[in-house]
């Protein structure tokens, strides 16, 4: 499956402020999950945790987030995050990723933001 979503604008409270696509194990703290973000000052960001309670990675790619279209796509235990400007032509931001999320057990997927504090939350 893939989730589509466009950033039209955000607020420049922090560097790191984001908002974007997340696909969770579960809504435990450490649950492994793959996310694509826009970011204030950090450009679009793919953060992921491949072990539960491990540490989160990242890649971000410069530039303006805003006026930004981002997808993450899960296929199986693969996990792969892109950004467009036009919703038609789309590039890969990271490398795609097996991170064991899903496969015959439910996953939870939604937006989710964060203020900077790098505590993410899915609405």
């Amino acid at each position: 499956g893939s989730f589509v979503a466009r950033i039209s604008s955000m607020d420049q409270s922090n560097a790191w402020n984001k908002c974007g696509i997340m696909i969770r194990e579960s809504l435990d703290p450490g649950s492994k999950h793959a996310f694509i973000a826009a970011t204030s000052g950090n450009g679009i960001a793919f953060q992921y945790r491949q072990t539960t309670d491990g540490y989160s990675s990242k890649t971000n790619n410069a530039g303006n987030p805003t006026q930004h279209w981002i997808k993450l796509v899960k296929n199986g235990y693969s996990n792969s995050a892109s950004r467009s400007l036009d919703d038609r032509h789309w590039s890969h931001v990271g490398s795609r990723l097996e991170l064991a999320i899903g496969n015959n057990k439910p996953v939870i997927g939604g937006l989710g933001h964060t203020g900077g504090d790098h505590v993410e939350h899915v609405l």
